[in-house]
């Protein structure tokens, strides 16, 4: 197994240096700065709405009823629903999902805005520097001098995955801490007792992660794509789709992805709707991901 040994150095090798320059670019890029400035201000300003409300009511929510697994719900909407309107499964999942609070923890998420705001405008935020900074190497040339000094493209590729993965992970703590903090001021100034736990102030791991794959969609998605708008919606749409099979999900997305795969049982007749769950959820994400690794293999870079 000696032979082996060059191969794996060398692209072992190849993605610690690509990491390494990956960093070093980054670091210089004004846009970093703003897009962190945009996630922190955007996740402190959309939490004052929630929490204006908050300071209205007369007495905080009782928390909300425990959800259903998605699992389960997709299978029950699966296999009783006779393909109605799809307007009318969401309305009635609207109905179903209604987001009530129980306290402090409501306003910190975003409250009516969206139940993980925080995590969502981290999301945003990655998704958008990863298509940018795949999208660099492909105007005015740059990518001449990245695969120049790297040529293994697909370890340069990774190397961007992960720090546009790491970076939303961070942006999703950061702007967590300043919703918290923006929820803790807007309550002490107007001289209400809200319970704010401390550890309210950390992100919890489903967002984090949805931050991190955000970013990871957006470098795969600008690779392919070439458009940061575009590979932006992309990831956002792919990050979407995982959140319908989370556990506890509230996604409003649930009935649309349970009629594709009722009508991916009618039209594959053998296939159960397991299987067709998981290939709703797999096959975009697995068609995005080697399409992106195709792309940066086979695309030119002038």
């Amino acid at each position: 197994m000696s032979w082996l040994r060059p191969p794996v150095l060398a692209t072992v090798s190849s993605f610690v240096g690509a990491l390494r320059y990956e960093l070093v670019r980054l670091g210089n890029l004004r846009s970093i700065r703003g897009v962190a400035f945009f996630a922190f201000v955007a996740s402190a300003v959309l939490t004052l709405p929630a929490a204006r409300h908050m300071i209205g009511l007369a007495h905080p929510l009782p928390p909300a009823p425990p959800v259903p697994s998605p699992r389960l719900a997709l299978h029950s909407l699966v296999s009783t629903i006779d393909v109605p309107a799809a307007s009318a499964w969401s309305s009635g999942l609207l109905h179903q999902y209604s987001p009530t609070h129980g306290g402090g923890a409501w306003v910190v998420a975003g409250g009516v805005v969206g139940m993980v705001l925080p995590g969502a405008v981290a999301a945003c935020s990655a998704a958008w520097l990863g298509a940018s900074s795949i999208r660099y190497e492909y105007r005015h040339g740059g990518g001449l001098l990245t695969f120049a000094l790297l040529p293994r493209r697909f370890s340069v590729l990774v190397a961007k995955a992960v720090v546009a993965a790491c970076f939303g992970a961070l942006l999703c703590l950061g702007s967590t801490l300043a919703a918290y903090w923006t929820a803790r001021l807007g309550f002490k100034v107007f001289g209400v007792d809200v319970a704010l736990p401390p550890h309210l102030m950390l992100a919890d791991p489903r967002s984090l992660a949805m931050a991190a794959l955000c970013g990871v969609l957006g470098v795969m998605g600008g690779a392919v794509l070439r458009s940061r708008l575009l590979a932006t919606t992309a990831a956002l749409v792919g990050c979407a789709l995982v959140a319908v099979f989370l556990p506890q999900s509230t996604s409003l997305a649930l009935p649309y992805v349970a009629l594709a795969a009722q009508r991916t049982v009618r039209f594959m007749p053998g296939i159960s709707d397991t299987a067709a769950l998981g290939l709703i959820l797999a096959l975009p994400l697995l068609v995005l991901t080697l399409s992106g690794v195709l792309a940066v293999r086979r695309r030119r870079v002038v």
